[in-house]
């Protein structure tokens, strides 16, 4: 058999014929190009192919591509006219400098060597060129451009979708609707006090018992749920699909070093995959972070500009015009995935005949789990939500509220439903329901991303504050033409919808009430008050949901600890009522800052757990993927 065309010039350069050859059948087997092939076995690096390509050209190479501020064309319509030659597409040739300081640059692909050498031998100005890999032209035109993906970053899904922007907090009618709920409130109170009280009490314990009832539920179909970590089957590499990581760092400068060796550890193919380090413009400790250490192939960083809103979403929606992955996961600073993680995504993703699951969401666990009071309850609700609740609602296919991390995408799915909304500060939890308001689905896989616990409660209140700014928010935006929003959820969805979100975000804040009220209640019952019979059935009712409320999520959480072999923590559970009633200062917080600063986003620190998260990942070694 000749050698392909695509590897034949590398005769001569480190490879002999017969290893071309045999490159040559192996590729033929799998249908794919040979140079292709090489690459994704590791017998040669995209950079060292492009380089060999440029020495057989005797054209110059760049490793770092062309300076992003000196592009004066970037697409192939430009390039053919400046070079009477049209070598690429757009995003694979770009011309720098004018005059007899000229240059174009050439990203070449595999399969399509021949191509780009008759090309270049048929430029007039064949000494100009220079070849340099695609990922770093791509990241130089991007960065060219980064006016108009700064803003695309900002605005696109409030200019293409704005009923799903929350870049409004209120729209028309809700404002209506809000003001004549107080102007008929007021008169009622006027009218009627004790009733008009009673009545709202009834109407907001009616929300904490929609939450018993869900947990009541989730619970009955745990046993549904699988336990068990799946097997990983067998592929050949060449039917890996190429996959996107993204990962939006600010002031993560200690996470840097950790989170490049636990991302390189990933089970995935090295030429098949692509990681996207994001970092503020203005964060000068993390940047210089990465400076410091040596990047794997195909890891890259992105430097978001300034601008506002300075939120992860918008750090991300930049990255994603770059991202060339058929699937595509985000990863936060501290995370450390299974090694695994990737490949059972994908797995899944292969398994949904229908193309309907858009997201898969892989649970999150703390590894500082044991460093004190606040880290356990936080671990224990981790559990209950990402292993316990979660799956469940992923195999009904009701609407979900994602992590906001550890998310696997189909990539066409996630643009199409105009990427994450910069204006919610829990964009995860708004795009989950988003995705299932346009027909698609999200599930969850078993293979899990270690986290760090918040260690102290300072650290903790802003987090959680952000997280119920943040549903509160999603709450508003799904509920601006809740008409639209049932028919495209269904009634099944919209109720799940309310029971998920509505509910909890409402039961959470009125939480705090009923101590209080119970408590000015058994006083007058002292004091030898007789209470009403409207009281009276309230005071019945607050008690029931109390208890409930404590007995069904101590239930869950238990059977979950059960699954998960968590031993001496039972009796934490007694201190729930102590953690709820912090979440609801919390959700207090969220609702002042809903009304004064939507938008502002409260950072996470990290790097603040007495033991690295690395000693807690079961599989440490770095795995490489081979025939």
């Amino acid at each position: 058999m000749a050698i392909a065309a695509d590897i034949a010039f590398l005769t001569g350069y480190g490879f002999s014929v017969e290893q071309l050859r045999l490159a040559t059948e192996r590729a033929a087997d799998v249908d794919m190009a040979a140079s292709e092939w090489m690459i994704l076995h590791g017998l040669i690096s995209r950079t060292n192919y492009v380089e060999q390509m440029a020495l057989f050209c005797g054209v110059a190479f760049s490793p770092t591509g062309p300076e992003p501020d000196r592009i004066t064309g970037a697409s192939g319509e430009i390039v053919a006219e400046q070079s009477g030659c049209n070598l690429m597409g757009t995003r694979r040739a770009a011309m720098t400098g004018v005059g007899n300081d000229r240059k174009l640059f050439v990203a070449p692909v595999e399969g399509e060597a021949q191509f780009c050498i008759n090309g270049l031998r048929r430029m007039r100005h064949h000494q100009n060129a220079v070849l340099t890999p695609p990922g770093t032209l791509r990241l130089a035109i991007h960065e060219a451009q980064r006016e108009m993906w700064t803003r695309q970053a900002a605005e696109s899904l409030k200019d293409r979708m704005p009923d799903y922007s929350a870049s409004r907090r209120l729209s028309m009618v809700q404002v209506a609707f809000f003001l004549a709920s107080a102007a008929a409130l007021s008169i009622a109170f006027y009218l009627a006090p004790s009733i008009t009280f009673n009545t709202i009490c009834l109407m907001l314990a009616v929300f904490y018992t929609a939450t018993i009832l869900l947990r009541t539920f989730i619970t009955a179909r745990l046993d549904e749920v699988d336990p068990d970590v799946p097997a990983l089957h067998w592929r050949d590499l060449s039917d890996f699909p190429d996959y996107s990581i993204l990962v939006a760092l600010y002031d993560e400068a200690g996470q840097v070093e950790g989170l490049v060796h636990a991302l390189d550890r990933l089970e995935w193919p090295q030429s098949r995959r692509e990681v996207f380090f994001i970092c503020e413009e203005a964060d000068h400790a993390t940047l210089a972070a990465f400076a410091a250490v040596e990047l794997p192939e195909n890891f890259r960083l992105l430097v978001v500009p300034d601008g506002l809103p300075q939120t992860k979403p918008r750090a991300l929606n930049f990255a994603l015009p770059l991202c060339r992955g058929d699937f595509l996961v985000i990863y936060d600073a501290e995370d450390r995935p299974d090694p695994g993680q990737l490949r059972e995504a994908w797995q899944a993703f292969d398994a949904d005949a229908s193309g309907e699951v858009a997201c898969l969401q892989a649970p999150l666990r703390i590894y500082n789990r044991k460093q004190n009071w606040l880290t356990r309850l936080f671990a224990i609700e981790y559990d209950t939500l990402f292993l316990g609740m979660l799956p469940v609602l992923g195999n009904l296919g009701v609407p979900m509220p994602l992590g906001g991390t550890s998310n696997h995408f189909r990539t066409s799915i996630l643009r199409r439903a105009g990427g994450w909304d910069p204006y919610n500060v829990t964009e995860d939890a708004d795009l989950g329901i988003r995705l299932s308001r346009m027909g698609y689905r999200c599930g969850t896989i078993t293979r899990p991303t270690w986290e760090e616990a918040p260690p102290s409660v300072p650290v903790w209140l802003r987090q959680r504050t952000r997280w119920l700014k943040g549903w509160l928010q999603t709450i508003l935006v799904h509920m601006r033409n809740p008409a639209r929003t049932t028919c495209e959820l269904g009634l099944r969805g919209t109720l799940f919808f309310h029971l998920v979100l509505t509910a909890i975000v409402v039961s959470m804040l009125v939480h705090p009430l009923y101590f209080v009220l119970c408590g000015y209640q058994f006083y007058t019952l002292h004091e030898g008050g007789k209470p009403s019979l409207g009281e009276s059935i309230w005071l019945g009712w607050s008690i029931f949901n109390l208890a409930a409320g404590y007995l069904t999520y101590g239930v869950l959480a238990r059977l979950v600890m059960l699954r998960t072999r968590a031993r001496g923590e039972s009796l934490l559970l007694f201190t729930f009522p102590l953690y709820w009633l912090m979440i609801s200062a919390a959700g207090w917080r969220a609702l002042v800052q809903l009304f004064f600063q939507p938008f502002k986003w409260e950072k996470t620190a990290h790097g603040l757990a007495k033991i690295p998260g690395e000693r807690n990942i079961n599989a440490t070694k770095r795995v490489i993927l081979t025939d």
